[in-house]
């Protein structure tokens, strides 16, 4: 099924919904915003535009064992801070320090 399909993400998107929780002044928000289920493959949503261009921090999270999604160029193209968990390849000129943070572990 395609929710456990998802069981890092929810880990990821679980632990970064409870940050307000240990930081009150900090806004979070894990809701999905956009189209969904195929349709913002050919429309963009107005309000996914808007939440890129507003957000501060991006955390990413890869569906289990899969690899690779523009969720990553959309948020470098945002110019927020992107965080992603590891993977094997990155495209060309990523670099772990530079122009995103690959976290290990949620203590990083």
């Amino acid at each position: 099924s395609r929710a456990n399909r998802c069981n890092f993400r929810n880990y990821v998107a679980g632990e970064v919904a409870s940050l307000p929780s240990k930081h009150p002044s900090m806004k979070v928000d894990t809701n999905v915003i956009g189209f969904i289920h195929n349709a913002g493959r050919k429309f963009v949503s107005p309000d996914y535009i808007q939440a890129l261009l507003t957000t501060k921090i991006i955390v990413l999270a890869q569906r289990d064992k899969w690899e690779g999604h523009l969720r990553l160029m959309e948020g470098l193209l945002s110019g927020a801070l992107v965080l992603h968990d590891p993977q094997v390849y990155w495209p060309y000129g990523i670099v772990d320090g530079v122009n995103i943070v690959v976290y290990h572990s949620m203590f990083d």
